[in-house]
């Protein structure tokens, strides 16, 4: 009986023991976040303030321990219903909701991991201001407007801003994007505002405008004074007047849904100085175009260049198959 005795004590001190650590762990989430305890009228849901369910923030701490998270607050927010999941395989956080106040926010600033916003559709100075502290990826997939206000507030982030939904950009608002130093990317706009080329311009780093479909000569003379790799992948027709401004860029270049270039534009962008120039979307080229593009790999620069889909004289004999131009001379029988 005392052997028996002793055994349910110790048990019983093991249990209390456990539950404690279970209770401190629970308390320095719920520490960390502020938050009260929820309401025993039902759980709270993602939209629901500042409530965590108990399980929702031990599911949090289990993350943030997991994912050893600079920020324990951001990755139990993120872990929670209040916020959403957090992914072990990109190391990202996914913000659930379609609002993001200051207060939420700041429980997200200065994470090192990448914050994916796919369904937010409404973001003000504050909170992008908590934002913009952040050092990974900010990806807004469903955000379709943005003022100069909240756009100056983002230029903090260090790795890359991405918009998908934004179609439609003043050139003030532009200009406060392209305070940032980090990746930029806008491929939802399909053309460019007034003075917007001119803004983005200023811009230092990656500039993705992959949505253009075609660029004026005025626009390609801003964009080739932009400090960074330009992608303009969207843009099928390139006229010469474009091509000449476009090979002053001094950064990699990137044109690869260009389908076929004149010679004036082949031996334009020949004289591109970047390190890199993709045309990798290349058709079309008349022989003496494709001769003159490979004066840019002679130079020791990369080029990306390749024919598909060839089936007129004199490329008959080559449409059955790739072109690479990735040597001094062309790879190619004409």
């Amino acid at each position: 009986m005392r052997r028996s005795a002793a055994g349910a004590h110790n048990a019983v001190g093991a249990g209390t023991l456990l539950a404690g650590i279970a209770c401190g762990a629970l308390g320095l989430a719920v520490g960390c976040l502020g938050v009260d305890r929820p309401p025993a009228s039902g759980p709270a849901g993602p939209d629901a303030g500042r409530h965590l369910r108990p399980a929702d923030i031990g599911r949090a701490v289990v993350s943030s321990i997991r994912c050893r998270c600079d920020r324990l607050a951001a990755d139990v927010v993120a872990a929670s219903g209040l916020c959403g999941t957090i992914s072990d395989r990109d190391r990202a956080l996914v913000w659930n909701g379609r609002s993001l106040d200051s207060e939420q926010a700041f429980s997200l600033a200065g994470n090192r991991f990448s914050v994916v916003l796919p369904v937010l559709q409404e973001l003000g100075p504050e909170a992008a201001s908590h934002l913009g502290t952040c050092t990974g990826i900010l990806d807004f997939v469903k955000l379709e407007t943005i003022d100069a206000a909240t756009a100056n507030a983002l230029a903090g982030t260090r790795e890359a801003l991405r918009f998908h939904a934004i179609t439609a950009l003043d050139a003030v608002t532009a200009g406060g994007l392209a305070r940032s130093s980090c990746t930029l990317k806008l491929d939802g706009l399909a053309d460019l505002a007034p003075g917007v080329a001119a803004a983005l311009a200023r811009h230092h780093g990656t500039l993705s405008l992959n949505g253009l479909a075609e660029i004026s000569a005025e626009e390609a003379d801003h964009l080739a004074d932009h400090e960074g790799a330009l992608c303009l992948n969207g843009v099928r027709r390139l006229s010469d007047a474009a091509a000449r401004a476009l090979a002053r860029s001094r950064h990699a270049l990137h044109l690869n849904s260009v389908e076929t270039l004149s010679v004036e534009a082949a031996t334009a962008l020949a004289t591109h100085t970047g390190w890199c120039l993709d045309c990798s979307g290349l058709v079309w080229l008349e022989p003496d175009a494709v001769c003159a593009l490979s004066a840019h790999k002679r130079s020791g620069r990369e080029i990306l260049v390749r024919l598909s889909g060839l089936a007129e004289p004199p490329h008959a004999a080559a449409s059955a198959r790739e072109i690479a131009v990735h040597g001094a001379d062309v790879d190619a029988e004409f």
